[in-house]
């Protein structure tokens, strides 16, 4: 059977390079580096019901000629492609890993699942290095079909490991809302959530050429248009996750972006946040002393039994006595103590805690 297809593959493959008894002049690229392929319109309908639907929109000429124009089509990565439509196979190994990405997306637009399929492999367990360094442009294409599945995930993959794949690639900035809400929507990204916030400013700002870096010096229509570029986005932020110096610093200076109820709610958040770690400092430092204390009236009462060799024993159990006790109001005056911290923390955080993996902002 194989070797029956190999032949039938062959064969086909020699009339496309032949170019005997074409009837379709197809242009690939643009007029300055334009390639002609010259193809059969009776494989092109068998083998692509997107030619099938092409030519059947377009006359002959008087040469009894059909043209197809593709001026923003890679002409390299149409070679594979109609190679792929007359012989049905693909030699990787003699494929780039730029000529394979163009693949996949020319693919996907002729409807060509298997090509996508295999390509998007390909590139995913062969051309790790060069995703990296294309981070931002490939993680923007994987979101642009539910076909690049393969891709998509490969790609959530490293940014959740290396945020910084995507934050330091040059072209960050010319992602797209989608791409940026669906990394927002991602679990346990390893990074501070306050650069991802400054991420996030980063991206909005590079989408207004009028708007400067220092918000120091906007108007309110300027930080009425960074509001409705991120306005998708702003819900997606962990507000929980930002320390009270970091919400001073980097959130205050764009509190007008945010809307009230859901500035308030940060706010408040925040406020809960810096108060819960004030009263939990006081109750670690309160239980220090306590042990301090209690292990110097130890220290002091075996100094006495030590220095004093006329106390009698029925003094010297008396005193023990009296030491123990000293030392069981203590500890359970530290219980108690911390019995109150943990109710005081509990009722802080209430119902408004934010869930901790998910990314999507709950009002309090």
């Amino acid at each position: 059977m194989k070797l029956f297809f190999k032949k039938l593959s062959d064969d086909l493959t020699d009339l496309l390079r032949n170019e005997e008894d074409y009837n379709v002049l197809i242009e690939i690229g643009e007029a300055s580096n334009c390639q002609l392929f010259k193809v059969h319109s009776v494989i092109l309908n068998s083998r692509c019901s997107y030619f099938r639907n092409e030519l059947s929109k377009i006359n002959f000429d008087e040469k009894n000629i059909k043209k197809i124009n593709k001026p923003h089509v890679s002409a390299d990565a149409f070679k594979v492609i109609i190679d792929y439509i007359y012989g049905g196979f693909v030699r990787y190994e003699k494929v780039d890993a730029s000529t394979i990405f163009d693949l996949l997306s020319t693919a996907n637009q002729f409807g060509l699942n298997e090509l996508v399929e295999t390509s998007q492999t390909q590139l995913v367990k062969n051309h790790k290095s060069w995703i990296h360094l294309n981070f931002a442009k490939v993680y923007k294409t994987s979101l642009e079909s539910d076909n690049f599945k393969v891709l998509q995930q490969s790609c959530n993959e490293i940014i959740v490991k290396q945020p910084s794949v995507l934050f330091d690639s040059e072209n960050f900035t010319n992602i797209s809302e989608k791409a940026l809400i669906t990394f927002l929507k991602l679990e346990a990204v390893h990074t501070d959530e306050v650069k991802i916030w400054e991420q996030i400013i980063r991206w909005g700002i590079a989408q207004n050429s009028g708007l400067g870096s220092n918000p120091d010096g906007w108007s309110d229509a300027n930080f009425l248009t960074l509001k409705s570029t991120l306005k998708n986005c702003l819900p997606y932020i962990q507000y929980s996750q930002i320390t009270t110096e970091d919400f001073t610093n980097k959130l205050c200076p764009y509190q007008q972006i945010f809307e009230p109820n859901l500035w308030k709610d940060i706010e408040t958040k925040n406020k809960t946040i810096a108060s819960t770690s004030q009263v939990t400092s006081a109750t670690i430092s309160s239980s220090k002393n306590t042990a301090i204390t209690d292990e110097n009236k130890n220290n002091d009462s075996t100094t006495l039994f030590q220095n004093n060799s006329t106390v009698t024993s029925k003094e010297k159990n008396e005193m023990e006595n009296e030491n123990s006790a000293t030392s069981t109001i203590m500890s359970t005056t530290s219980i108690a103590t911390s019995t109150t911290s943990t109710t005081t923390s509990a009722t802080s955080y209430g119902s408004t805690s934010l869930p901790e993996n998910d990314r999507e902002y709950k009002p309090l």
